[in-house]
């Protein structure tokens, strides 16, 4: 018994509806499901600023007859990462801070100051022939950056060394990644007691810093990822690009930089002695004779 044709047509029309509704169903991706996660955020914002208020045996004002210039320790030295780009706002906040602070240590102490200047260049004739020395310290810094894995992923694996993570939608529209890193840092601190004129070096102390670790981020953009099927994007996640939007870096130099600060300035303290200073005053005048200052 033949089936009437209208019944046919519907039959075939209900199997083609339904194999269309599977394809679309097979070939259309699930929502991409947006988690938000914060950018981590900067404790230093931009304000690389340390201080420092322990000093030892406090001497009345003057009483050391003795005129120190100050210099803000010298960050610049060749091949130190506070060289680069990224280090150079850190290195100069960190140098001005401890200029400073030097000079308020040799005053408890019992000295007479001048400055802290930024270099032994910019201290005026006046204040050279006024000082019997400067203070003119260095610092170099040398960093260590490997990156590394161990991010545990949603797949309950864990990342590898290098590898960049999405993490989420750090605000509307705007997705992020990073890439984890653990940079070693270390180098050393001199100080040096010149006489200012002749710029000859009087007297000097080297201090090697101890190895600092730390674990931090190189954060960048995300963007869609998927395919394109008849000229339609279809999203399957996303996808971390080279646009670096963050990077903790400089903070972690500035980490490092906080821990080494007190431990100069208390080395300070122990290095100064009074009878080697009136020892070197006396030098310093021979000097200046010698010269004709």
């Amino acid at each position: 018994m033949r089936m009437p044709l209208a019944a046919t047509w519907h039959i075939h029309a209900f199997f083609i509806v339904c194999s269309v509704f599977l394809i679309a169903c097979a070939s259309t991706p699930e929502p991409i499901k947006v988690t938000s996660v914060p950018l981590p955020q900067s404790t230093w914002r931009g304000q690389y600023r340390y201080s420092y208020d322990k000093v030892l045996n406090v001497e009345p004002p003057g009483s050391i007859p003795v005129t120190i210039s100050v210099c803000n320790p010298d960050y610049k030295v060749e091949e130190s990462a506070l060289l680069r780009e990224a280090y150079k706002i850190v290195g100069k906040g960190w140098s001005a801070s401890m200029g400073v602070d030097f000079d308020k240590v040799l005053i408890a102490k019992g000295m007479t100051t001048k400055g802290p200047f930024p270099t032994l260049d910019e201290i005026t004739y006046a204040d050279k022939k006024g000082s019997e020395l400067a203070l003119t310290p260095k610092v170099f810094i040398n960093t260590d950056i490997k990156y590394v894995g161990g991010h545990a992923l949603a797949d309950g694996s864990n990342s590898q060394p290098g590898q960049k993570i999405y993490m989420g939608e750090y605000e509307p529209g705007k997705h992020w990644g990073m890439k984890e890193y653990e940079i070693t840092i270390t180098g050393w601190f001199v100080f040096v007691l010149q006489e200012p004129l002749s710029t000859e070096k009087m007297w000097i102390k080297r201090l090697e810093l101890d190895e600092y670790k730390e674990r931090g981020m190189e954060c960048y953009e995300a963007e869609p990822a998927g395919y394109v099927q008849k000229g339609v994007f279809y999203q399957t996640g996303w996808s971390v690009t080279d646009r670096m939007i963050m990077d903790q870096k400089p903070d972690s130099v500035a980490n490092a930089l906080k821990r080494y600060y007190p431990s100069i300035l208390e080395k300070l303290q122990t290095y100064i002695d009074v009878n080697e200073l009136k020892e070197l005053k006396e030098k310093v005048e021979e000097i200046r004779r010698l010269k004709r200052y």
